[in-house]
């Protein structure tokens, strides 16, 4: 064991008027171990002031109104210096005025600097008044560097409870010093319906200039 790292948090957020909207005090634990991995606990105790009411994963209800919650989590990454590393994270308590439990397992393969290869699922399982459903989403993302001035990133996620499936590609092209060329397209798109959600492409360019 190389160090142990106590912590505490908390976020006070009001609006216009000065009333509370958001309260969450959060208190952990951060172990990193000689090996390089980390352990992680951390407890926190949460308000949030709902104005309107919305939908979670389009198959329950947060109705408006004043919640208080609290929810702990417990993870352990390996080292992200080794060729293959993961992580796994489990977190419960309450939400709103139900509760969830959510369980992620991630990993990743580096097997050299020009390629990396992230894969992540998370499993929720979700109860509010009158509804127990599951939200899981399935996300991957792959970097390849094809010299040091020529960057491709690409990221798929589906969630399964929404149908949907987002992706985001992005070239980056150093092409002087310190200025970058971007290129980037990102759509969401609904697999029940067969639909585009939402497409775009972005083209960006950035010049230092010195004098």
């Amino acid at each position: 064991m190389n160090e142990v790292n106590p912590y505490a948090e908390i976020h006070y957020i009001t609006n216009l008027e000065s009333v509370l909207e958001t309260r969450e005090a959060t208190a952990g634990l951060g172990v990193l171990f000689s090996d390089g991995g980390q352990l992680r606990t951390q407890l926190s105790e949460k308000y949030e002031a709902i104005d309107e009411g919305f939908s979670v994963a389009g198959q329950g209800e947060v109705e408006p109104g004043q919640y208080d919650f609290r929810d702990a989590s417990i993870s352990y990454a390996s080292s992200a210096a080794r060729p293959i590393s993961g992580e796994v994270q489990l977190s419960g308590g309450g939400y709103y005025s139900g509760n969830r439990t959510s369980l992620t397992v991630s990993s990743a393969w580096r097997p050299s600097r020009h390629f990396a290869l992230d894969l992540r699922v998370q499993r929720n399982q979700i109860s509010l008044p009158g509804n127990r459903f599951s939200a899981d989403v399935f996300g991957a993302r792959f970097d390849v560097a094809g010299s040091r001035r020529l960057f491709l990133s690409s990221y798929l996620q589906y969630n399964t409870a929404s149908e949907e499936v987002v992706t985001n590609i992005r070239l980056n092209f150093i092409h002087s010093p310190l200025s970058d060329l971007f290129f980037v397209f990102s759509e969401r798109r609904d697999l029940d319906a067969g639909v585009v959600l939402e497409r775009g492409v972005t083209l960006k360019a950035t010049k230092l200039l010195s004098f």
